[in-house]
């Protein structure tokens, strides 16, 4: 726990030191909180406009069902319930690509500049670019495990007799994405191969590299903690602590377990 400690308090060292990078990656997070706010409300907009839509068409099926039993204006209006379920797809597609585009974009520079104040020196497009190729590994598994749990949980809450409740369930579907998030990490270090690389030494050296990875999410997990708080007793409170605690703090993060990374033996 002590070398923790202490590696900890030299990335917050290595940051402070390097303060026009630590600012600029303060701005970046900023940008991609925006940029995909910004998405978010738009998408959800039209989302919500069709999920209306669709709950009217089947409103209407149900109110003539009942009324008069004739299923064929069911018949009749499935090509119009049909589009709209494709339109509300279509927009939540277009969320998940505009939430990539924003990771690869903002992220990528984020934690370049991460890699930079832990003292790397690397070519801005080749990091970035193996950032995107390894974003797009881990956005697939994120999909194919929040899928699959969607799934599963589906089963579950429709079976007679479910062998997992659906706290469970949703307990189970956050240890998959959190494993998934661990080996992610790890890859953002490196150039060479980097999701085999991650795959490897997060299973290689996990004693020390879950240690590094649980700190992390501590550490932002109490910073979050005191969002809602501050929210509730002084709005500007709240914004100063982003600006200056919770967004830098994201930064240190990263150069955390970019030294963490790099005291394992690897080399970037």
């Amino acid at each position: 726990m002590s070398s923790l400690l202490v590696r900890f308090w030299a990335s917050v060292c290595a940051s402070l030191a390097r303060w026009k990078l630590l600012a600029l990656a303060v701005v970046v997070d900023i940008l991609f909180f925006y940029s995909f706010g910004k998405m978010y409300a738009f998408v959800f907009e039209r989302v919500s406009a069709g999920l209306g839509t669709v709950n009217g068409l089947l409103q209407v099926q149900l109110e003539g069902l009942a009324s008069s039993g004739d299923v064929s204006g069911l018949v009749s209006r499935q090509a119009e319930l049909e589009a709209a379920y494709a339109g509300v797809f279509k927009w939540i597609g277009v969320l998940l690509l505009a939430l990539l585009a924003c990771w690869i974009v903002f992220q990528g520079v984020a934690w370049l500049l991460a890699r930079r104040i832990a003292g790397d020196r690397l070519r801005a497009f080749a990091f970035v670019a193996s950032f995107a190729r390894s974003s797009l590994v881990w956005f697939g598994l994120f999909l194919a495990v929040v899928l699959g749990m969607s799934f599963v949980s589906y089963g579950v809450s429709t079976s007679p007799v479910p062998l997992v409740g659906q706290r469970g369930m949703n307990l189970l579907s956050g240890i998959l994405v959190l494993v998934v998030l661990y080996f992610a990490v790890w890859s953002y270090d490196t150039e060479i191969k980097p999701v085999r690389s991650a795959f490897v030494r997060g299973v290689k050296d996990w004693r020390r590299l879950v240690p590094a990875y649980l700190v992390s999410l501590a550490v932002l997990a109490s910073a979050g903690w005191l969002v809602p708080v501050l929210f509730r007793l002084h709005y500007l409170a709240l914004v100063m602590f982003i600006l200056l605690v919770l967004l830098p703090l994201m930064t240190v993060v990263r150069v955390f377990m970019v030294l963490s990374s790099r005291s394992h033996g690897h080399q970037a």
